[in-house]
């Protein structure tokens, strides 16, 4: 195999695991708990460079996600001293394009299917690096950045709300996950 490939395939691996290698911390006793909990939203602040990414706006979008979660029950609370847990973060990347990039996918079908899709769908990217901290102590309980990105036909105003919605469900998925059920019968 050539080492350009090797080295490409690599990067992509590397890119592609980022959120996971990266994220920090342990949020199960939360997501096991089996109680709602109450969240203070704190500050969403952009350091993008595009000035059509508000953090005020990325924490609309993520208060309704939070609500929206079925497998964990969240309750915000707009005074952080009645919170167990403040979600706060920065706005890292935002990327609209109207053609997206192809991206390396491991099987052949995949990529023949990604770069069609390039040639006809817009594509947007965005990262935040998120901020789970215990209200009362700081002390941080999970951290670590979160990148998704989307193609899709889309303009770039329509862009925003997709990269907003799609980052805030997947930092759900990758910070407090599904509950596990601690009583189901192993044998």
């Amino acid at each position: 195999m050539n080492k350009g490939l090797i080295a490409v395939l690599v990067m992509a691996g590397c890119i592609f695991c980022q959120s996971f290698a990266m994220a920090d911390g342990d949020l199960s006793l939360y997501t096991n708990s089996g109680r709602p909990i109450k969240v203070f939203i704190g500050n969403f602040t952009n350091e993008s460079g595009k000035d059509k990414i508000k953090g005020e706006e990325f924490k609309g979008v993520f208060e309704d996600v939070t609500l929206n979660r079925k497998s964990v029950k969240f309750v915000i609370v707009n005074d952080p001293s009645d919170s167990e847990l403040t979600i706060s973060g920065v706005i890292k990347q935002f990327q609209y394009l109207d053609k997206g990039p192809m991206k390396l996918t491991p099987s052949a079908w995949g990529m023949a299917l990604d770069a069609a899709a390039s040639a006809t769908q817009n594509y947007v990217e965005m990262e935040v690096d998120f901020t789970v901290a215990k209200t009362k102590t700081g002390e941080v309980m999970w951290k670590g950045p979160i990148y998704d990105y989307k193609k899709k036909i889309m303009t770039h105003e329509e862009s925003i709300p997709i990269a907003y919605n799609e980052v805030a469900r997947l930092f759900f998925e990758r910070s407090f996950g599904k509950p596990v059920n601690l009583s189901a019968d192993k044998s």
